[in-house]
This record gives structure tokens, C-alpha cells and sequence, in this order.
């Protein structure tokens, strides 16, 4: 509002002036014309006075020429003639006095004339001004009438803001003093959260050491047990090989693994019996691969996963992909060659994992789903939802009708396959890109960096019971047979072997060229737990010896990054897949 005043008084002051302006020239102009009336006047005046003096004068010369005339006839002429003489020249020299008065007033006239006309012109002028400066006052005026309408509204919206603006500071004052509440709280809170986490660090240091100490003595115990029925066997295979030749056993051995393995323990004398391996499961160790066999192209988009699910002969392999065309395909590799037995339908996204279990085949995908089908008849059994993400790993538990997914929507789900829903959700706190099962325990590895391991047999524990932090984000995870070792690989190009009884960082596998392609990509141990392979991002697969951490094969032959790899169940073969279409089998 002083705005607007200070505006208004800076605006109307030279209007004032105009205005004063105005008024002192519609004075004059009237002036003036009192002026012209007057001149007017006296025109006329001298007018009829000139009239006169020249009906005068020839009045005067009339009688001057009769008087002439008259003089000149009679004898007194002379005299007489000399009287009209000199009175013809003092009537000239009126005459003559008169014109010159006469040609001064029309000169008078003339000049006033021009005045007159530079008045009126003057005056219109000024009153052309005066239309301007009216039509203009008129204008401001307008403008002024519509500031005073916007302040009247901008008094008004004022008034209403005063108003919001007071409750605003009633409200502003409660939330700080709630605030001043809360920080009081929060401190109190912070103070005692530190002093359980302290609480909470030394518990973990002592679970990690009672851990410690039970590993070793279960460890101790199983190698006693161990050595107890390695001495059992050893003597039964006496008796049993006594009367066989070293020849037969090895015939024997032609075809059956079984059979080489006894072979080899019979001709070395028992002496060099593997102390982890079982005779019941006695397999050739497995092998490193060395050339391509054959490679296909899988899928219509993208290979992502990749999984053999059964083995029913020496020459016989089953393999099942998963691309990003929301397929997944069933193979049989037989022979150098590979033969498609079926098309598995039902997702809606592309398929990031594979597991197989019995005649069951388990794959997630990222249409925030997981589902089962049936290998015997390749039905669509169960789709598992309920995360709110991509679902980017799942795996059949050891436990009948269960199954784990891990997803990035930070959530680990256990699924009930009978009735088709979630029987639990641990909440990790970090997105979820692998899982693996051990012995009731679900491990996951995250985001955050972190392995996480979720005891099963704790139905009211939502909490993990152990983690291990590592030094990049966890991309996949894997197991040995045994369930002793765990391998993580990491986006920092390194991969990990955790000793899960130690929970404890055993080896460190990496190489100068070995890069991790992308956050889906796949580690794998071989069959006997003695190397670990994993694909680079220069189309290349290592292969690393899992106890001395030394790179026993490099293996080339992808164009593109290596996402997957694992080997065959007998450890003869490896398949790899490539960011592409692209699916190689390794001889």
C-alpha cells in the first residue's frame, strides 16, 4: 500500500504541474480575448474616424474648389485665391498627417492581426494538450481505480496469510516443542541402543568362539568317526579283493567309477583313501575342461541361467536354460550334439535362476514370481508371488515341499510348495542376489556386501544368526558337497571361499585380467569341490585350484561377457553361457 501511495504522488506531480499549467494558459487565452475585443473595438473606432476624415476632406474640397472659384471670378480674386491656398495646404497637411495616422493603424491592425492568429493557434495547441492530458488523467485515473481494486484484494489475501501465518506459528511452536520431546528421546534411545550393541558385540564375539570351539570338536569328532569306519571298510575291501588280481579290478573299472576307485585303492594298498568322500558316493574327480565341444544358440533373446538337472548315463546329459524370451528350455546333450526336449511356459519376465530337485525344476524370474514344473510331464505345477521386486534367485530346500527366493526387494521368502504359499519372510535389509541351503540353514548374499545365514529350525526368529561382512557387493554364491565351504563371488573382481564352521574367509581367487561382467553374474564349484570356475567379462572362463587359490585354466572361445558356468554331475563336462544367445558345452 505505501507502494502504491508513493507511486501515485510520484506519478500525479507532474500532472499538478500541467494541470496549473492548463489553467494559467485558459487565462490568458481569456485575456487575450478581452484584448482582441478591445482591439476590435478600436478598429472600428478608427474605422468611422477615418471615414470621416475623408468624407471631411472631400466635403472641405468642394467648397475650397467653390471658393476658388468664386474667387477668381470675382475682384477680389487674388485675395481670396490666396486665403483658399493657404487653407488647401493646411487641409493637406491634415490630409497627409491623417494617411500617415491611417497607414500606422492598419499597420497596427496587421500586427494585432497576428497576434490574434498566433493566439488562436496558441490556443489550439494548448487545447489539444488539454484533450491529451484529460484523455491521459482519464487513463491514470483507470489504472488508479484498478491498483485500488488489487489493493483492496492484496489487504485482504494479507489479512488471510496474518491469519495462516498465526496458526502456522501455533503449529510451528507445538512441533518444536514435540521435536525438543523426541530429540530428548532419541538420545535417550541412541544411548541405549550403543550400550546393547556393545552388549550385542561381545555376545557375537562369544557365539563366535563357543562356534569356534564346537566346530573343532565336531570337526575332531568326525575325523575320529571317520578314521574309525575308514578302518572298517578298508578291512572288508581285504576280504573282499583277496583273491582278485590287480588285472580284473582294472577291467572291472572300465566303465563303472565305483569300480576305478577300487581299482587305484587296491593297487596303492588302501593307503591313499580320500577321508571326506564316502565309498557309498566314491566318482571319477572332475576334470578341467579344454576345448569347446559344440556351442547352440539357446534362446531367442538372452541366455541368463543355466543348470544340468540329471545325468542317466556316461554319454547322456540333461541340461535346462533360462533366457530373457520368458522361456525355459530342456536339453538333452548327447554325443557332441544337443537336441531340445521341451519349452517350459508360464513367466511372464526373464528367468534369472535355476534349481532342479527329484522331477522337479524350480526357476525365479523377474516378474516378481517364482514357479515349479514337473520334468516328467514339463506342467507348469506352482507359481509362488509375493515379492514386491525382481526375484533374482531360488532353491529347493533339503526339507520336503519347501523352497527358498531371494529378491530385491530386500525380503527372503520360505515357500510352502503343498499349499502354494509363504510360509516365512525374513526381512535382510539389503537386496537379495544369491542363496544357497546347508543343513537347515538358508545363506544369502547381498548388496550391503554381506552373508547372511538364517537358521530354519528357529520358527519365531526372524533374525540372522550369523553374517560375515565382505569387501564388495556379493553377486552369487555356491556350496561344496560337503557343506564346509562356501564361494562368493564380488564386484571388486575377486572371488571368496568362506569356511562355514569358522565362518571365516579361507581363499581369495582373482587374476589381473579376471573381471566380474555384470550383478547377475554366476560362480560355481565342480562336482569334487577341487576347483572353482567363473566367467570374465572378456568372454573368458578361469578355472582356480581351490586349495593354493592358483588359476589352473583359462578358457576362451565367448564373444561376449561370461554370465554362467557349472559342470556336468560327473564332472566330465561345463557349460557356459555368454550375454547373448549363445550357450558353449566344454570337453
Amino acid at each position: 500500500m505505501r507502494q502504491l501511495q508513493n507511486r501515485k504522488s510520484i506519478e500525479q506531480a507532474p500532472f499538478e504541474d500541467i494541470c496549473s499549467f492548463a489553467c494559467n494558459m485558459f487565462d490568458k487565452v481569456d485575456i487575450y480575448k478581452s484584448e482582441n475585443i478591445q482591439l476590435n473595438l478600436q478598429r472600428e473606432q478608427l474605422q468611422q474616424q477615418l471615414l470621416g476624415i475623408q468624407q471631411t476632406i472631400l466635403a472641405g474640397g468642394s467648397v475650397a474648389a467653390k471658393t476658388i472659384l468664386s474667387k477668381l471670378s470675382g475682384p477680389n480674386a487674388g485675395d481670396e485665391a490666396s486665403e483658399s491656398t493657404a487653407g488647401a495646404k493646411s487641409l493637406g497637411l491634415q490630409h497627409a498627417s491623417l494617411l500617415a495616422e491611417k497607414c500606422q493603424l492598419e499597420k497596427k491592425i496587421l500586427d494585432l492581426q497576428e497576434q490574434l492568429a498566433e493566439v488562436h493557434k496558441s490556443k489550439a495547441d494548448i487545447v489539444q494538450k488539454v484533450v491529451d492530458l484529460k484523455t491521459e488523467i482519464d487513463e491514470k485515473d483507470r489504472v488508479n481505480r484498478q491498483l485500488a481494486s488489487t489493493l483492496d484484494d492484496r489487504d485482504k489475501e494479507i489479512a488471510k496469510l496474518k491469519d495462516s501465518l498465526d496458526r502456522l506459528d501455533s503449529k510451528h511452536r507445538t512441533l518444536t516443542d514435540e521435536y525438543l520431546a523426541l530429540t530428548l528421546s532419541y538420545k535417550s534411545l541412541e544411548k541405549r541402543h550403543h550400550a546393547l550393541k556393545l552388549e550385542c558385540d561381545t555376545l557375537s564375539t562369544q557365539i563366535l568362539a563357543v562356534k569356534r570351539e564346537d566346530a573343532e570338536r565336531l570337526n575332531a569328532e568326525n575325523d575320529r568317526i571317520m578314521l574309525i569306519q575308514q578302518e572298517r571298510h578298508r578291512k572288508e575291501l581285504e576280504l573282499n579283493v583277496a583273491d582278485l588280481t590287480q588285472v580284473q579290478l582294472t577291467k572291472q573299472a572300465a566303465g563303472d567309477p565305483a569300480a576305478l576307485a577300487l581299482a587305484a585303492m587296491a593297487a596303492d594298498n588302501f593307503d591313499t583313501l580320500d577321508d571326506e568322500d564316502d565309498l557309498g558316493n566314491l566318482s571319477a574327480p572332475s576334470r578341467i575342461p579344454a576345448v569347446v565341444e559344440f556351442s547352440f544358440d539357446a534362446h531367442e533373446g538372452e541366455a541368463c541361467a543355466v543348470n544340468w538337472y540329471s545325468c542317466s548315463g556316461p554319454k547322456d546329459d540333461y541340461l535346462a536354460t533360462g533366457g530373457s524370451d520368458r522361456k525355459l528350455k530342456l536339453w538333452k546333450i548327447s554325443d557332441a550334439t544337443n537336441s531340445l526336449l521341451a519349452t517350459l511356459l508360464g513367466s511372464n519376465a526373464s528367468i534369472t535362476s535355476i534349481d532342479v530337485e527329484a522331477d522337479a525344476i524350480l526357476a525365479s524370474s523377474n516378474d516378481y514370481a517364482t514357479r515349479i514344473w514337473s520334468v516328467n510331464d514339463y506342467k507348469l505345477r506352482r507359481t509362488l508371488t509375493g515379492h514386491s521386486a525382481k526375484v533374482l534367485s531360488a532353491k529347493f530346500l533339503g526339507v520336503p515341499y519347501k523352497v527358498a527366493s531371494g529378491s530385491q526387494d530386500r525380503t527372503i521368502k520360505i515357500w510352502d510348495i503343498n499349499q502354494g504359499a509363504c510360509s516365512r519372510t525374513y526381512f535382510a535389509g539389503s537386496s537379495c542376489y544369491d542363496l544357497v541351503y546347508n543343513n537347515y540353514q538358508v545363506i544369502t548374499g547381498h548388496f550391503d556386501a554381506k552373508v547372511r545365514c538364517w537358521d530354519l529350525k528357529r520358527p519365531n526368529d526372524n533374525e540372522s544368526i550369523a553374517q560375515i561382512v565382505l569387501q564388495s557387493k556379493i553377486t552369487s554364491l555356491d556350496i561344496n558337497r560337503d557343506g564346509t565351504k562356501l564361494a562368493c563371488s564380488l564386484r571388486d573382481n575377486t572371488i571368496k571361499c568362506l569356511d562355514l564352521r569358522r565362518m571365516e574367509v579361507l581363499q581369495t581367487y582373482s587374476d589381473e585380467k579376471f573381471r566380474i561382467g555384470n550383478d547377475s553374474c554366476r560362480t560355481k564349484f565342480s562336482p569334487d569341490g577341487q576347483f572353482i570356475a567363473c566367467g570374465s567379462n572378456d568372454g573368458s572362463l578361469y578355472i582356480w585350484d581351490t586349495d593354493t587359490a592358483k588359476v589352473e585354466k583359462i578358457l576362451t572361445g565367448h564373444g561376449a561377457t561370461v554370465l554362467a558356468c557349472c559342470w556336468s554331475p560327473d564332472g566330465k563336462r561345463m557349460v557356459s553361457i555368454e550375454r547373448g544367445r549363445r550357450v558353449s558345452i566344454w570337453i
